[in-house]
């Protein structure tokens, strides 16, 4: 079920090329991303 999300957020989030310059930065990023798909849903 996890995989399968991932998969899903993948394509729209460009979660797999993320410009982050720093471990803080993609953890943001992440966060952000991920969050705000949750509120979506």
């Amino acid at each position: 079920m996890v995989e399968t999300f991932f998969a899903q957020l993948c394509d729209p989030l460009n979660l797999r090329r993320n410009y982050a310059k720093s471990y803080e930065g993609l953890v943001g990023r992440l966060t952000s991303k991920l969050s705000s798909m949750s509120i979506l849903y």
